[in-house]
């Protein structure tokens, strides 16, 4: 009797620590962050400052993008809402400290894969000690419900979403990474803020594995109200720090890719079209028919607003959720519309996420009525004609009354 109480205690204890095990194993070859000052906000990076050291987090935000569970933010012009260059490092050269050059080559805070490519001087997003970088028009960042552990990885053999494990928001920095400040926008207002010490990488640590990640888990932070909070816009500020000697490169805000799961994304769509003058009336926007700017658009049903036309012609209406929604004009005093037809409006449906173009309006201007001076030259060619007859009419009437008051009397 002992021995099978023995035993079922012995299976038991088995049974305990392999599920306690197994609650806190992670895959081979995971790599465990370093928990930051801020609750929710991990560091994944190589050996820093004297301790050489590290993993490859790069090959695993780089198959997470390849299999579409990434999404970039910034590698479009229209999420770059806001930039500033900040003063440079005395011995920097050819800094990215101009939006022009921020938003050329692949438009904005560079796609992943060029991360590697040290000789590409767009590798990198530079803005300048004390220099920021603000982004948006990207939808809304929802949380996952997930808590993180720390741990992401590993970079093959695993569903890479899975090996994101719960984190939303993820930063590549450059080797060294500066001091930032992120501040992350919420839709219903209000701000999450937190900061990240100056980090240098050893030069002694393998090669793949001199970035830092950072990584943001929503669901840890306790200013993030999951299912009701949703991050809108991403600010990032170099804290105007510069690393103590000895330093190696460049010191500044240098941004390789900002990124979220696609999973936890939800995009806006877009409603645009052109209005044109349709000179023949055709309904055709024919070669040489030009815009017509400075009109009112209006957007009715599931979002209301108006807009006018641009110098072109052109209108748009972003940051739409999914929903139906109609399209009209107001139309000017001295024109009709030839496009669209009855009842001159659009109607679109749009799904999550989608642009809906071509959404346009033809007009053409009424010629106006014959002046009130050409009808004066018709009246005055028929006076030869309609005085004498006026004349001899009274003249008749003259008479018939005389006649008829001699008869009378």
């Amino acid at each position: 009797m002992r021995k099978i109480y023995n035993l079922f205690t012995l299976t038991v204890t088995i049974l305990i620590l392999s599920f306690s095990i197994a609650a806190k194993a992670v895959y081979p070859g995971a790599i465990e962050g370093t928990q930051d000052d801020t609750v929710g906000v991990w560091l994944f990076s190589a050996g820093t400052d004297t301790q050489a050291g590290g993993e490859p987090t790069d090959e695993i935000v780089g198959n997470a993008i390849t299999a579409g569970i990434l999404k970039l933010i910034g590698d479009d012009a229209s999420e770059v809402i806001a930039f500033d260059d900040g003063p440079p490092e005395p011995y920097e050269n050819g800094r990215d400290n101009t939006l022009a050059l921020v938003t050329q080559g692949l438009e904005a805070i560079d796609d992943f894969g060029l991360i590697e490519n040290r000789l590409d001087p767009e590798a990198n997003f530079d803005a300048g000690i004390g220099g920021w970088v603000e982004l948006g028009s990207f939808g809304e960042i929802h949380s996952d419900g997930l808590v993180a552990n720390g741990t992401i990885g590993p970079s093959t053999g695993v569903d890479p979403e899975v090996a994101l494990n719960g984190f939303e928001i993820f930063f590549f920095e450059d080797a060294e990474l500066s001091g930032v400040v992120c501040q992350l926008t919420k839709k219903a207002g209000g701000t999450i803020t937190f900061t990240i010490a100056d980090r240098q990488v050893n030069p002694d640590t393998p090669a793949g594995a001199d970035d830092t990640l950072i990584a943001v888990d929503l669901d840890s932070i306790p200013d993030f109200d999951e299912g009701v909070d949703a991050i809108v816009s991403i600010k990032i500020t170099d804290d105007g720090i510069s690393h103590t000697p000895p330093v190696f490169g460049d010191t500044t805000l240098e941004l390789d890719a900002v990124a979220t799961r696609v999973s936890v994304v939800f995009e806006y769509g877009s409603i645009s079209g052109y209005k044109w003058n349709d000179l023949d009336g055709d309904r055709i926007k024919d070669a040489g028919e030009p815009g017509l700017s400075g009109w009112t658009i209006s957007l009715s049903g599931h979002a209301s607003g108006s807009t006018t036309t641009d110098s072109n012609g052109h209108y748009e209406f972003n940051d739409l959720e999914a929903g139906t929604y109609t399209v009209s004009e107001t139309l000017i005093f001295g024109w009709t519309q030839t496009y669209p037809t009855a009842p001159g409006t659009h109607s679109i449906t749009l799904a999550e996420g989608q642009d809906s173009a071509n959404n346009n309006f033809g007009n053409k201007a009424v010629p106006p009525p014959p002046s009130v001076g050409g009808k004066g030259l018709v009246i005055e060619g028929t006076l030869a004609y309609l005085v004498p007859t006026i004349l001899a009419a009274s003249m008749i009437g003259a008479i018939s009354y005389g006649l008829i008051r001699k008869r009378k009397y």
